[in-house]
C-alpha cells in the first residue's frame, strides 16, 4: 500500500487533516469553558441567600453536590463514549447541563436547586468533559500534550469569563432569568460544536498507524523514515499495542 496515499482525503471541517484538526482545538476549549462555567456558583450565592432566608453553608450545597456528582459520572461517561459515540456524548452533556440550569431557575427551595444545579448540571458537566479532551489527543499524536493543554484551558478559564457575564445579567435581570439564559445558552452551544468533534479513522495495525501520523506530521516523516529498520518495526508495534489497549481498557472513542 502506498503509505503517502493513504487517507489522502481526510479533511477536518473541510480543511486538510494537517490544517483542519487545529480548529478542533478551540471548538473543544469552547465545551470546556461551558462546562467550565459550575464553578462560578459563587455569582449565584448571595441572592439566593436572600431570596431564600439560608446560610452560607445551604447556598454552597448545590456547588458542592455539582461537583461531587461531577467526578462521580466521569468513569460511568468513559465507559459510554466508545459505545454511544463522541458527537452524541457531547451533545447529551450539553443537554444536560442546560436543562439542569433551567431547572434550577424555576427551583422554590435550595434542595430544589442542589438536585437540579448540582446533580443534574453537575452530572451534564462529567457526562461531557472528556469527549474534547480526547479528541484533541487523538487528532494530535505527535502534539499530545500541547493539543490537550489548549483544550482543557478553557474549564480554567471558564469562570474569569462566565462569573463577570453572570454577575452582570443578575444584576440586570435577577439571578432565576439568568439561570435560565445561561443554560439555553450553554445548550445551544454545546449541541453546535458537538457535531465537529469526531475523532480520526480507525487504526487497526502498526501500517496504518504510520501512515496516519505521515498524514498528520509530515514533517516528521523523513526523519523516522532514515532510522534502523527494526527501530521502526518496534516503535510501530509499540504504538499499535498501545492503540490496543487504549480500545480495550482505557475506554477512549474510536469513532
Amino acid at each position: 500500500m502506498d503509505t503517502t496515499s493513504y487517507h489522502s482525503g481526510l479533511t477536518v471541517l473541510g480543511l486538510p487533516a494537517e490544517r483542519g484538526r487545529w480548529l478542533l482545538i478551540p471548538l473543544g476549549t469552547s465545551v470546556l469553558l461551558c462546562l467550565g462555567s459550575v464553578y462560578a456558583w459563587s455569582v449565584f450565592r448571595t441572592p439566593l441567600e436572600a431570596e431564600l432566608n439560608i446560610g452560607a453553608t445551604a447556598s454552597l450545597l448545590p456547588y458542592t453536590i455539582a461537583l461531587v456528582c461531577y467526578a462521580a459520572s466521569m468513569p460511568i461517561a468513559g465507559f459510554c463514549i466508545p459505545r454511544v459515540g463522541t458527537r452524541t456524548m457531547t451533545a447529551i452533556g450539553g443537554v444536560v447541563v442546560g436543562l439542569g440550569y433551567i431547572l434550577a431557575s424555576f427551583a422554590t427551595n435550595i434542595w430544589l436547586i442542589t438536585c437540579a444545579y448540582g446533580v443534574i448540571a453537575g452530572t451534564g458537566v462529567g457526562i461531557a468533559y472528556g469527549v474534547p479532551v480526547v479528541v484533541a489527543a487523538r487528532w494530535f499524536p505527535d502534539k499530545k500534550g500541547l493539543a490537550v493543554g489548549l483544550t482543557i484551558i478553557g474549564f480554567g478559564l471558564s469562570p474569569l469569563i462566565t462569573a463577570p457575564l453572570e454577575n452582570y445579567l443578575v444584576e440586570t435581570y435577577t439571578v432565576r432569568p439568568t439561570l435560565r439564559i445561561m443554560g439555553f445558552a450553554f445548550m445551544l452551544i454545546v449541541l453546535a460544536i458537538a457535531i465537529t468533534l469526531k475523532l480520526p479513522p480507525r487504526i487497526g495495525n502498526p501500517a496504518s498507524i504510520w501512515q496516519l501520523q505521515r498524514l498528520l506530521s509530515p514533517k516528521l516523516s523523513p526523519k523516522f523514515a532514515q532510522k534502523p529498520i527494526i527501530l521502526r518495526t518496534v516503535v510501530l508495534l509499540c504504538n499499535w499495542h498501545a492503540d490496543r489497549l487504549e480500545r480495550d481498557w482505557d475506554f477512549q472513542p474510536r469513532w
